[in-house]
């Protein structure tokens, strides 16, 4: 039989000592303990650091990884965040204009040239019509799995993210935080439109180096044919 008492602490007759009051006493004169309960919020975080540890140790580029997924991440977090603890607008749209200008930037000339392997700039001729430009590595590159998936995934979430911010702009009638999410908005479907013509771009010159070569094997087969054909011809004829 298992007795406990309500008491901080009592005396264990069979072993002739103070126990805590936690721990029940057999009167066979064994004490037992009830057993110990364990959180899943240790695993659950040994987990998620694993799975993060995991995508970077198999991405070609972990550090690019990084930088890119922490510019796409911190000005979002400065808009969401920074309000609660600065009550100035005019300081808090300046560091939200940095973020998303550094952004812009290492998405446009850094992270979408190593992971991706393109590049896309546009410019105002002097008639003032807009001209595109793209740069795609050749036909061997074949980017990272983990990388190519990070890149378009967060290149298509982010004006969704910000679509989804200025509709609560609109609804709470905050036209002044309505004009960092405008700003926000056009940066980042600017990337977004200039990757998808750089990506379509880069798949049609694929397609037209492989016409080429596929013309001209042919051709050179149809030389070596002809020749092999007119040299038995004249052999035999």
């Amino acid at each position: 039989m298992i007795i406990s008492s309500p008491m901080l602490v009592q005396w264990d007759k069979a072993k002739n000592e103070i126990v805590p009051d936690n721990v029940s006493i057999n009167m066979e004169g064994t004490s037992s303990a009830p057993p110990p309960t364990y959180s899943n919020n240790n695993a659950q975080n040994e987990t998620s650091t694993g799975a993060v540890s995991q995508m970077l140790k198999n991405s070609s580029h972990p550090k690019i990884l990084l930088v890119h997924f922490f510019f796409r991440t911190i000005a979002i977090l400065i808009y969401l965040v920074i309000n609660f603890f600065v009550n100035n607008f005019v300081f808090v749209f300046v560091i939200s204009a940095l973020a998303l200008a550094f952004d812009f930037w290492i998405v446009k000339n850094v992270s979408g040239r190593y992971l991706v392997g393109l590049r896309w700039w546009n410019e105002v001729d002097p008639f003032g019509d807009s001209q595109w430009y793209f740069e795609s590595r050749d036909a061997t590159f074949e980017s990272n799995v983990i990388d190519a998936k990070i890149f378009w995934v967060s290149l298509y979430a982010t004006p969704i993210i910000w679509g989804f911010l200025a509709l609560i702009a609109l609804i709470k009638t905050n036209f002044q935080w309505l004009l960092i999410v405008a700003f926000a908005l056009m940066l980042s479907i600017s990337n977004l439109v200039g990757y998808y013509k750089c990506d379509k771009f880069a798949k049609q010159k694929a397609g037209q180096n492989q016409g080429l070569e596929s013309s001209l094997f042919g051709s050179t087969g149809g030389l070596v044919g002809g020749f092999i054909n007119r040299s038995v011809t004249s052999l035999f004829g």
